[in-house]
């Protein structure tokens, strides 16, 4: 049985049931400092009088881990390290039983007091508060399943001092702010979760990179985990911030926000086009600074998109158009000036450099002396999905007939009814297998082939865009 805080296994003599619990909890830490605290939580039930049972349980992980009765007492501590496994074993003799155990990832203080009943009965009130947000309706059969993925997105919002939208489990658990902020409309936004949404975009602009010396200065991060690891290494990282404090804005309302992040994005631009922009007014970036990141051993990269990807100018011009937007609203009408002069300069030389009118295309980055690479990738999607944002008017680079083919013509060379390439197949450098594979390192395939779920957004919002809805939920 499968409910939204647990698991349950029902076997003829006993069942189990799992929860994962994540609360803050300061009253029994260690050193009393209050912490997001991770817990397992395993409820084991004996349906036979006679029997006795011997419980076993083996995490990977990197942590010591402890393990707890109902009361905070210790039953148990297992250590570990990245070559080991925590493994755990109680066995279990008393008649009708009914135990659970707690497996945390700090010292917890021994008590006398069910510290973490009073835990989980917290964290259900925390899952019946965050349904009580939102209502959905009108889906029939998907409603459960949306309900479902709105919470176990929830659950990867964490930390204590600042908040963050893990990448993905079990590789990607830090703050890394391109998937963060790309997810972060469906995993807060649209379930009303408004001061979350508010504490992730704070807490990202909070490490904005403010050394003038710096290359990066201006940035927001690509990743940080604390004020000690920050890294910038992603061109649309800010641009994608800018993107959501404007979409935070129109779900909320919340003008005294705007206010207070309008210093970090003026900044961002700014400095943005002064020092990386080329005549043309694209904004200019490494080889391995869009979401195609992958590299040999950390050197040089397998798909080289630099230096002006057309994902990475369509959300530069999408940033500028909400700065300007945004210094309208603050009443500085030369940064208004400023940055509406820019996104209609990289407008018009978008479309002059990337069309391929003859070919229905949009080419996939401007190279050296303004060569285009023609490969079909994903990110031509963009071009209609990131500017949707704005006014109809503003976001449309091309003719309805002109995008109708250009969608048209994408959409066959990449999309197969389990997903979307990451490169035609057509292509020299298509990487028909993402693992396991004795030819290549993974690498190699990691943005030549491999399927990008989160990629179906732009190529469903481009699909419906063009009236062909059909074709968008096959």
């Amino acid at each position: 049985m499968y409910k939204p805080h647990e698991v349950e296994l029902i076997y003829k003599s006993f069942s189990l049931k799992i929860s994962l619990i994540i609360q803050k909890f300061q009253e029994n830490l260690k050193n009393q400092q209050e912490s997001d605290f991770p817990i397992l939580r395993f409820s084991f039930s004996s349906l036979d009088k006679d029997a006795s049972y011997s419980f076993g349980m083996i995490l990977a992980s990197e942590y010591d881990s402890y393990f707890y009765d109902d009361f905070g007492n210790l039953l148990d501590k297992s250590f570990s390290n990245k070559n080991q496994k925590i493994i755990f074993e109680k066995s279990f003799i008393e008649n009708n039983l009914d135990k659970n155990i707690y497996c945390c990832f700090e010292k917890v203080k021994d008590s006398e007091n069910t510290v973490f009943a009073k835990l989980f009965s917290n964290h259900l009130n925390g899952i019946e508060n965050f349904f009580n947000n939102f209502t959905v309706a009108g889906l029939g059969n998907l409603t459960k399943s949306t309900y479902w993925a709105l919470f176990s997105g929830w659950l990867l919002v964490t930390g204590n001092k600042h908040r963050g939208i893990w990448a993905g489990l079990p590789w990607f658990r830090d703050n890394w702010g391109r998937d963060t902020f790309i997810a972060l409309p469906g995993i807060l936004l649209v379930s009303g979760q408004f001061e979350e949404a508010k504490a992730v975009i704070s807490s990202f602009a909070e490490f904005q990179d403010k050394n003038p010396s710096s290359p990066t200065y201006g940035r927001i991060p690509n990743r940080y985990i604390d004020e000690n690891d920050v890294i910038f290494n992603t061109a649309d990282g800010t641009l994608w911030f800018v993107r959501e404090v404007w979409e935070y804005l129109q779900y909320t309302g919340d003008f005294d926000f705007l206010k207070s992040m309008w210093s970090v994005i003026k900044l961002a631009l700014e400095v943005d086009i002064k020092n990386r922009t080329d005549e043309f007014g694209f904004l200019l970036h490494g080889d391995a600074d869009t979401w195609m990141d992958a590299r040999i051993k950390g050197q040089e990269p397998f798909s080289p998109r630099g230096s002006r990807g057309n994902d990475i100018q369509i959300l530069w011009f999408t940033a500028l158009k909400i700065a300007e937007k945004m210094a309208n609203l603050q009443k500085e009408c030369e940064y208004e000036k400023l940055f509406a002069n820019q996104s209609e300069k990289v407008k018009e030389n978008f479309i002059k450099f990337f069309f391929m009118k003859d070919k229905n295309q949009i080419g996939d980055c401007l190279g050296k002396n303004e060569v285009l690479d023609s490969a079909i990738r994903p990110n031509t999607f963009f071009t209609f999905s990131v500017p949707k944002i704005l006014e109809e008017k503003e976001g449309n680079f091309f003719s309805f007939e002109d995008k109708q083919k250009i969608v048209k013509n994408t959409f066959e060379e990449l999309v197969l009814e389990y997903g979307i390439l990451s490169l035609s197949q057509n292509h020299i450098d298509f990487h028909p297998f993402h693992d396991k594979s004795k030819k290549y390192h993974k690498d190699a395939a990691y943005h030549n082939g491999t399927i990008w779920v989160w990629n179906s957004g732009p190529v469903i919002d481009s699909m419906c865009d063009v009236n062909q809805q059909n074709a968008a939920y096959k």
